[in-house]
C-alpha cells in the first residue's frame, strides 16, 4: 500500500496531526471498536512527503494486525458451524466484523488519495477472501468433511452471503459482531437446518 509522491515537501509534524493518527491507530489496531471520530483532517500539505511514508506504515501494519485476528475468528467460525443456517449467521457476523477497516478506509480525515489506496486494498482482499472461501467448501468434500449432498447449498450460502457485500455498506456503526437481520440460505433452501457434517 503506498501513496507515490503524495506530500509537499518541507512540512514535518511529529507532533500534532501525526501523533493523533498513530496513536489512535495502534488503538484501533488492538480493538477495532475504537472510535477514528475527532481525528485532524489530513491534506497533501499538512506533512512531507517522508511523514507521509510513515503515516502510510502505520496504516499497513494497523490493518495488518486487524486482518491477523479477523482470520482466526474465520478460522473458528467455520469450525461452529454445523448447518446451513450457523454458516450463513457465522458469515455475516464475519462480514459485519470487516466494517472498522471499511469505515478506516473511508474516513474523512484522510486525503483522497489515501482513502482510495485503503478501499482498493480492501476490496482487493475481499475478493481474495471470498475467493478461498468458495474454494474450501469444494474441496471440503474431497476430504470427507462435509456431507456431499451439502455441497451445492454450501457453495450458494458462501456466496449469497459474500464478503465482498461490504463494500455496499452505507451503515459503517463499529459493532464487529452485531449480525445483519437477514440471512440468505441458498438457492432452493428451506427454513429447516440442513447439517453440513456427518454424523459419526
Amino acid at each position: 500500500m503506498t501513496f507515490g509522491s503524495f506530500g509537499a515537501p518541507g512540512i514535518s509534524s511529529e507532533q500534532g496531526p501525526y501523533t493523533a493518527w498513530v496513536s489512535r491507530l495502534e488503538s484501533w489496531s488492538k480493538d477495532p471498536t475504537t472510535s477514528l471520530e475527532g481525528l485532524p483532517k489530513l491534506d497533501e500539505r499538512t506533512f512531507e512527503r517522508s511523514t507521509y511514508s510513515r503515516l502510510n506504515d502505520h496504516l499497513y501494519n494497523a490493518i495488518q494486525t486487524f486482518m491477523d485476528r479477523w482470520v482466526l475468528h474465520l478460522e473458528s467460525a467455520f469450525g461452529r458451524a454445523k448447518t446451513t443456517h450457523e454458516l450463513g449467521v457465522e458469515l455475516v457476523q464475519l462480514r459485519n466484523s470487516l466494517r472498522p477497516r471499511l469505515a478506516l478506509a473511508r474516513h474523512p480525515g484522510l486525503p483522497e488519495e489515501i482513502r482510495s489506496a485503503l478501499e482498493t486494498g480492501l476490496a482487493k482482499d475481499l475478493a481474495g477472501i471470498q475467493q478461498q472461501l468458495e474454494e474450501n467448501v469444494r474441496t471440503s468434500t474431497a476430504r470427507g468433511s462435509v456431507d456431499p449432498s451439502a455441497i451445492d447449498l454450501m457453495i450458494s450460502v458462501v456466496h449469497e452471503n459474500s464478503m465482498t457485500a461490504l463494500l455496499t455498506t452505507t451503515d459503517l456503526t463499529d459493532i464487529p459482531w452485531q449480525p445483519e437481520p437477514e440471512i440468505h440460505l441458498g438457492s432452493g433452501a428451506t427454513t429447516q437446518p440442513r447439517k453440513l457434517f456427518p454424523d459419526g
